[in-house]
């Protein structure tokens, strides 16, 4: 398989456990993890039939009711912080890694050969902790039958490579049970286009919107022409409100949501878009109720337990976001992610102590994983154990491939040691390596952490040079600026009045971005919208 290729596209990982028959696994039961790579194809369907089988293999697992998932967004993540580290390593090992990343104990991969009249499937199962996997090659005469079989072969594949060694064999979900449902294969491939587009958007409270209008569209277009082949298709109709959503449009965005609501077949966009919506124009808790739904009807949608506590932390609900994740770690117990946020739940509560427990936990999982090893290091500079903190980073740093957070981090432990040059590079290291639209926030700090080296140094009006910067970058917390007492000399400045008239009383304003109810403040708390409402039928009404 040529995973460099498939390393470029989105990934999606699944926890799957084996029970008998259909019977629904309880919300928080532990199930060992599957990793689904994106399909090879050679044919004129290219990438949208590879990301198709993709998906008609997640839907299959889906439908038998007793299995995590990570969904396709939180690997993007990944694969973005990843794909340097990654791309030299040998292909096995490639596999092996990702897997231990992601906290999986399988990886399924497969390629697609069409030819007039016949379309072969191979699949691959291999354990990420053996190179011996196992395969399996079903024909047909075209690949929508193809995909209909992948029902029977991967039950029966993974049964021979013992994933259903402890609780049995599942029941082959019926047909119409399996996402995407659609028997056109116009309709299928315009849908996975729009899909393809959509789950690379960021969705979370925290995330400022960056809409690309351009490729949005193309998105709108694609899910149009999906439902124009097949009119009654569900997927079609909640990746369309997503997109919508995700494009300003309110109205259609809701209209699409409701006529998917009733839909037996679990659709995540649907879920995904129900919480953008109620986030954005509603109320917040409603918004985290539908998380909660989610969760119910489907206890492996680990992207839902994800947003739910982030979203708890941006909210200062610390113990409720505890209490998330703790339950997350329990249904997906290799889940190095989830332990890290326990972590940082912990320290936002002073629980110094079971933080840095759980990080640790984390990395005895994925021991030299550079996220960790942040979150780790976050956890020594909340401690103040600042040369502890500077050891960690200098580590992920000498490793390579280092993100901007990485080098800002640093910086600041570095400053906290009154090492100013050190920490000076540092942070100049992070404004330029901090590049992506997203990492606003890792060069405004670091232009806030180099005005309060530059205050420490006595040379205001360098310290003022940098703080502008720091605003235009879009961090303008106005109550984090006043109750710093490192900044208190730089309030003498004569420039500094004016300045502070540009920043928000409360929240982050930056006009490139769009967010409906605010930005986070730097501390992590949350400006809401004005517009909410306490009306529950709205709650029901998509």
């Amino acid at each position: 398989m040529a995973f460099t290729r498939c390393l470029g596209l989105f990934v999606t990982a699944l926890t799957l456990v084996a029970t008998t028959g259909s019977a629904r696994a309880s919300r928080d039961e532990e199930r060992p993890t599957v990793l689904i790579l994106p399909f090879e194809h050679n044919g004129q369907g290219g990438t949208d039939a590879g990301h198709a089988a993709q998906l008609r293999t997640y839907g299959v697992l889906t439908a038998l009711r007793t299995l995590n998932l990570l969904h396709p967004k939180q690997l993007n993540r990944v694969l973005e912080r990843y794909e340097g580290r990654l791309k030299d390593l040998e292909e096995d090992a490639r596999l092996r890694q990702l897997g231990a990343v992601l906290g999986a104990d399988f990886v399924l991969y497969g390629t697609i050969d069409e030819k007039p009249g016949q379309t072969q499937i191979k699949l691959s199962l291999s354990p990420t902790h053996s190179s011996a996997p196992q395969a399996m090659i079903l024909k047909a005469k075209d690949l929508i039958s193809a995909f209909d079989e992948l029902r029977g072969a991967l039950v029966s594949l993974m049964a021979n490579t013992g994933v259903f060694a402890i609780t049995g064999q599942p029941q082959i979900p019926e047909i119409n049970q399996v996402s995407p449902v659609t028997n056109n294969a116009k309709a299928l491939l315009e849908y996975t286009g729009c899909h393809r587009v959509v789950i690379r958007q960021p969705i979370g409270i925290l995330d400022p919107v960056v809409i690309d209008t351009k490729n949005i569209d193309q998105a709108i277009q694609r899910c149009l022409a999906a439902l124009k082949a097949d009119p009654n298709f569900a997927d079609a109709k909640a990746a369309l409100a997503l997109a919508y959503a995700l494009n300003g449009n309110q109205q259609q965005a809701e209209r699409y949501l409701a006529q998917v609501k009733a839909s037996s077949v679990f659709l995540p966009l649907y879920w995904l878009g129900k919480f953008w919506i109620l986030s954005r124009h509603y109320d917040i808790d409603l918004a985290l109720r539908a998380l909660d739904e989610s969760i119910e009807k489907n206890p492996g949608f680990l992207l839902a337990r994800g947003y739910l506590g982030e979203s708890q932390i941006a909210l200062g609900r610390y113990q409720e976001a505890i209490d998330t994740f703790k339950a997350y770690v329990a249904t997906a117990p290799r889940q190095s992610f989830a332990m890290g946020r326990l972590g940082y739940a912990a320290s936002k509560m002073g629980k110094l102590d079971e933080s840095l427990e759980w990080t640790k936990k984390g990395l005895a999982i994925t021991p030299s994983d550079p996220e960790l090893l942040l979150e780790l290091a976050s956890r020594f500079v909340d401690a103040k154990r600042y040369e502890d903190a500077a050891t960690v980073l200098r580590r992920v740093v000498s490793e390579g491939h280092a993100r901007g957070e990485v080098h800002l981090r640093l910086g600041f432990a570095l400053l906290k040691l009154k090492d100013y040059r050190a920490a000076e590079l540092e942070s100049q290291q992070a404004i330029e390596t901090a590049k992506a639209p997203s990492e606003w926030r890792t060069r405004g700090r670091a232009r806030y952490n180099l005005a309060k080296l530059w205050v420490e140094s006595g040379n205001l009006d360098n310290a003022m040079r940098q703080m502008r910067m720091a605003v235009e970058e879009g961090f303008k917390d106005k109550k984090a600026f006043e109750t710093d007492p490192d900044m208190k000399p730089l309030v003498e400045h004569p420039d500094y009045a004016k300045l502070m008239k540009g920043t928000a009383k409360r929240g982050v304003v930056i006009p490139t971005y769009v967010s409906a109810f605010g930005q986070p403040t730097e501390d992590g708390s949350l400006m809401l919208s004005d517009r909410r409402t306490k009306d529950d039928s709205v709650y029901s009404r998509f």
